[in-house]
């Protein structure tokens, strides 16, 4: 079987390919079908107003099914193979750019406490012993430690799910006593962490 020759002028560059390589987009092969005939000899480009540059990625993957491209341009590529209909293409970018973000750390200000639960080592003379960037779990970074003043709601009755005020009800209210405060401030160490997994 001839394989005739398609030229597409794609935003001034001019790519050359077959039709049966553009098979799986539906936008390119009805494009095609409708400006080009396997009779016609020195047929001009057909133009397509659209990214030059991204289109090499399409054909690259119209022709191999493998896609080799920079990050900074998979969002782009992704309108790409939206605009010439080519679902598979735009699965495989939006596959690449969830992965990716799933790689992205994610910061948390922990306590002491939460911060055990958190790392695997040893939080015993941490002040002094564990130094900022230090690996702490398999995806889990130490950032540095923050000394700060912590302010929490006590609950007159001291139930431990009211945590603010508009947690408490008229028992509570009624609970008050003459020396009763309603916040307090207490310093501690926080742990600024981040976790990529």
């Amino acid at each position: 079987m001839e394989h005739y020759i398609v030229k597409l002028d794609v935003g001034g560059t001019v790519y050359r390919t077959t039709k049966d390589t553009l098979r799986e987009s539906e936008f390119l092969c009805n494009l095609v079908d409708g400006n080009w005939s396997e009779n016609l000899s020195n047929q001009k480009e057909i133009f397509i107003d659209r990214d030059g540059f991204l289109f090499r990625y399409v054909l690259l993957y119209l022709r191999t099914g493998q896609l080799d491209v920079d990050k900074q341009y998979w969002k782009s590529l992704r309108n790409e193979a939206e605009f010439y209909i080519i679902s598979n293409l735009a699965t495989m970018v939006n596959t690449m750019i969830d992965e990716e973000q799933l790689k992205k750390p994610v910061f948390r200000l922990l306590t002491q406490e939460e911060f055990i639960t958190y790392s695997n080592i040893n939080v015993t003379g941490f002040r002094r012993g564990l130094c900022d960037r230090t690996a702490v779990g398999p995806g889990k970074e130490f950032i540095t430690s923050i000394q700060c003043d912590v302010t929490s709601y006590n609950c007159p009755r001291e139930i431990p799910v009211h945590k603010e005020s508009r947690h408490c009800g008229r028992a509570c209210n009624k609970a008050k006593g003459d020396n009763y405060v309603g916040y307090s401030s207490k310093e501690t160490i926080m742990y600024l962490v981040s976790n990529t997994e």
